[in-house]
């Protein structure tokens, strides 16, 4: 997603909108300009010919012209005094004609038996430079103030949005004690203070009453999984015990540490990602046969070789009964769901490959492996289960930063890719 700040997304809308207003009027000033042109130019130079006549009725002689491209003529009666032809046609009123390669601005006015004429030519009385700057000032001083009333205002929005995004980014912990709404105005963004404050209490209050709930939890299962272990350990040293009771005995007591792990791994789970984790490194090899030994039972009696290749010292920072809820998922995905063939665990130097030729996985099942309570009709069919193996797996991975792949075909078996790194 694109980044980009709100306050220059409000100065640029009001850049944008300055310089449409500006470029606006100062089109709209040019267009009128050069509509009514004509008509000033007109009404100046009737203006400036009144002056002549009133000159020449007063002294009996034209007076210099005004500017040194205008240029004033006189005839009366049969005398011309100097008129060019051009001009000697045209009757009273005002002309443009053009002369000599050049456009020129005539009016023609008769006074006391004489015929006036005042000649312009068109470049003189063009736009001069001064309104043209002034134009352009114009449009240079609605960008600046555009400029300026949006940074004010900006500034003005953003603020109490960058101070809001400060406390919200503070206030992630259980024990914080910042208001968000508190110093803010009544409007829509102290509104959203005061949404944000009543959403962070009921966060605080969820995770508080889970927080209490696993360490009740906790407490309340270990203690009878210790009275249990205790039981099982003083039965193992009963040296009657027949050797079909101590084998179920030994199957109760690899279940027990089995629940004793998935309860420090949901413990875990439950923490804050942040917490310290442990930074001690433990060997892989060791956790993996001790799973694959306790899960053996999974596989009795069926026609399956198993085989094992151990030929990475792998190491993790994990802590074992943490790794013993990943692998042991896994790899007794692998012997519910195969029935014959092989099983292969290949442990690499950063990764464990899972391979069996058991019933395989749908394809329209792959997308949803790692959904809570999801099953596919053939996995439910083979093996008893609530679909929670491998939502779990996908936890512990993402907490650590490993990777699970999964490939199958139905009928064809599945390998599963455990990626360390």
């Amino acid at each position: 997603m694109r980044s980009s700040s709100l306050r220059r997304r409000i100065i640029l809308a009001f850049l944008l909108f300055g310089g449409v207003l500006g470029v606006s009027l100062v089109g709209a000033a040019y267009h009128l300009s050069t509509q009514f042109k004509e008509k000033i130019i007109a009404q100046q130079l009737f203006a400036e010919l009144d002056g002549v006549v009133l000159y020449y009725s007063i002294y009996r002689r034209l007076p210099a012209s005004k500017s040194s491209e205008s240029r004033i003529y006189l005839s009366a009666g049969k005398s011309t005094f100097g008129l060019p032809a051009y001009l000697d046609s045209l009757a009273p009123g005002f002309h443009n004609i053009p002369f000599d390669g050049q456009r020129h601005h005539v009016v023609v006015k008769d006074m006391e038996g004489a015929r006036f004429y005042l000649v312009h030519p068109d470049s003189a009385l063009q736009l001069n430079q001064s309104y043209l700057l002034f134009l352009i000032l114009t449009l240079i001083v609605s960008l600046l103030a555009a400029l300026g009333i949006g940074t004010l205002v900006s500034y003005r929005v953003t603020r109490p949005l960058t101070r809001l995004a400060r406390d919200v980014a503070n206030a992630g912990g259980e024990n914080s004690k910042v208001r968000l709404a508190e110093g803010l105005h009544n409007d829509e963004i102290g509104a959203l203070a005061a949404a944000l404050d009543l959403h962070l209490e009921r966060t605080k209050a969820l995770i508080a009453r889970e927080r209490e709930f696993n360490d009740d939890a906790s407490h309340e299962l270990r203690t009878p999984l210790a009275v249990l272990k205790g039981t099982v350990e003083l039965l193992f040293t009963d040296p009657d015990l027949p050797d079909s009771a101590r084998k179920r005995l030994q199957r109760i007591d690899h279940a027990l540490r089995e629940i004793s792990d998935v309860i420090a791994g949901l413990l875990l789970l439950s923490r804050p990602a942040d917490d310290a984790e442990s930074t001690t490194l433990y060997p892989v090899a060791p956790v993996l046969q001790e799973v694959v030994e306790n899960n053996r039972y999974l596989i009795s009696g069926k026609l399956i070789e198993l085989s094992m290749e151990l030929g990475g010292a792998t190491q993790v920072p994990v802590t074992p009964c943490t790794l013993r809820i990943v692998l042991g998922n896994l790899i007794r995905n692998a012997f519910n769901y195969t029935t014959r063939g092989k099983i292969l665990l290949k442990l690499g130097k950063d990764s464990l490959t899972i391979e069996d030729t058991g019933i395989g996985i749908q394809q329209s099942d792959l997308g949803r492996l790692f959904e809570r309570y999801y099953r596919g009709a053939e996995a439910a069919k083979a093996a008893a289960g609530m679909g929670l193996g491998l939502s779990l797996v996908q936890r512990v991975c993402e907490r650590y930063g490993w990777r699970i792949e999964i490939t199958s075909h139905a009928g064809a078996g599945t390998q599963v890719r455990l990626l360390f790194r």
